[in-house]
């Protein structure tokens, strides 16, 4: 659906869409994963809406999505001499379990990292579990990454690599390049994602600076037979972004040059990038012995949660394509194109989506792009519109908060005062008021991460005759 929004005079669209009118495959047993459930719970909708998130990461997981991918690759196990687990991500703890019994027989190594932060649900004796840091990387990662490396020494053609690759392994799963220190990387990571820079544009720029990234770990896994599994955070599932592409060609390399253009003055230390985008070659040979397969990726989710919502009754329109975009332009345009929706049906509505915002941090407040986008979002409502708005990070972070993200509605446009709205806003200090207003939603890390996933009623405006869609 593309409509024209006055707010930044252009087309905006947001991807494919439909009234959906089942009614049925949305129950089943709903897990507590909001832990501020009660403080958060003060509308139906609101309630509607955690409900939902509950049922979501109870029904869907890494881990039986492994499972269920693993029959593919049941030759390959029965076919090699020895197995190699190797795993990097928010979610290879969850999708190690999914595949753990089926190479048993044959496992010579298995190890996985996992951000420094992230509660260990499960243990397994043969499981060397290692650590990181996220969003930003350090020598904790690089040293946890070298580990992994040292025991793949000596690969055979006839064994074995299985690697689980998962949202945040660009973070936890980095080796620089000679001539790159982990600081200089991390530090222009850093830069570009406070300056607005897409996954897309960053993980190009890391795939430069990195030896294991752009399809290079393929180098080291040589001879062996190489299958991955991979769970997608990444708008558009495009494998050679994801994680950055340890195992995949780099796309469209020719626009590395315009993002090093775009961001090197703004970002100390870009130019001795220059030297590895002159010296990239086209191909890698040794990815001929590899096979990556996407086991799960946000459409799941977006997809589980508008049939939650059916099933309670609900109208649900789900979009397909995900939402990108500076969270300003995100939000001004969403609340065109819901009010445009209204008045097509003529009747409230749900709305689901998935997607990654951009955030261009303007102060040292604390939040995430899923708490600045309801705040942005109600920012554009008028106090007598009915809606009620859920933007989170299905890794259950959001940007450096402890929040999954926030909740934004009408009683809370009616509550704050606008000047408090707009101080938070210039800060980048959205988490702070969402939680005095008992609207960030926590849940703590979720085990899986497949970008963030959005829920969204709008009823319209309140009038005479209740609804009034003028």
């Amino acid at each position: 659906m593309c409509i024209f929004s006055p707010v930044t005079d252009r087309i905006f669209c947001l991807g494919i869409w439909g009234m959906d009118e089942e009614r049925e495959n949305g129950g089943g047993k709903v897990g507590m994963l909001v832990k501020n459930y009660d403080e958060v719970k003060q509308t139906e909708e609101r309630k509607i809406i955690l409900d939902c998130l509950n049922h979501v990461f109870s029904s869907l997981s890494p881990s039986s999505a492994v499972e269920r991918y693993a029959e593919k690759i049941s030759g390959d196990i029965d076919q090699s001499h020895r197995v190699f687990v190797i795993g990097f991500g928010k979610a290879s703890l969850a999708m190690y379990s999914g595949i753990r019994k089926k190479v048993m027989d044959k496992l010579a190594y298995a190890g996985i990292i996992v951000p420094e932060d992230q509660d260990i649900s499960m243990e397994f004796g043969e499981l060397e579990i290692l650590r990181g840091n996220h969003p930003k990387t350090s020598a904790l990662s690089v040293r946890s990454s070298k580990t992994i490396i040292g025991h793949l020494n000596g690969l055979k053609n006839d064994d074995l690599v299985i690697v689980l690759i998962s949202g945040g392994g660009s973070a936890l799963f980095e080796i620089p390049e000679n001539g790159v220190d982990i600081e200089t990387l991390s530090s222009i990571s850093d830069c570009m994602m406070k300056h607005g820079a897409d996954i897309y544009e960053l993980n190009r720029i890391r795939q430069l600076m990195s030896s294991v990234k752009g399809g290079k770990l393929a180098d080291i896994l040589k001879p062996a037979k190489v299958r991955s599994m991979i769970v997608s955070d990444v708008t558009g599932d495009e494998l050679s972004i994801i994680a950055s592409g340890p195992l995949v060609n780099p796309s469209d390399p020719g626009t590395v040059g315009n993002i090093i253009s775009r961001y090197g003055d703004r970002c100390e230390g870009m130019s001795i990038l220059e030297k590895f985008y002159s010296a990239r070659h086209d191909g890698n040979e040794n990815l001929k012995n590899v096979e990556n397969l996407l086991v799960l990726r946000n459409y799941d989710y977006v997809n589980s949660a508008g049939k939650f919502l059916i099933h309670n009754g609900k109208d649900v329109i789900r979009w397909r394509m995900g939402v990108t975009g500076e969270v300003s332009d995100v939000a001004a345009n969403l609340a065109n194109i819901v009010r445009s929706m209204f008045r097509l049906f003529n009747k409230p509505f749900w709305l689901v989506f998935g997607g990654e915002t951009t955030v261009n941090v303007t102060g040292k407040g604390k939040g995430g792009r899923n708490q600045e986008l309801v705040l942005r979002f109600m920012n554009n409502m008028e106090r007598n519109e009915l809606f009620t708005f859920a933007s989170t990070g299905t890794d259950g972070i959001d940007g450096y908060s402890d929040a999954m993200g926030g909740i934004s509605d009408s009683l809370l446009k009616n509550k704050i005062p606008e000047h408090e709205l707009l101080e938070s806003l210039e800060n980048s200090d959205s988490n702070t008021i969402l939680s005095k207003y008992g609207s960030a939603v926590v849940t703590g890390r979720t085990g899986t991460n497949v970008s963030d996933m959005m829920i969204l009623y709008y009823g319209g405006k309140t009038g005479r005759g209740g609804i009034d869609d003028t």
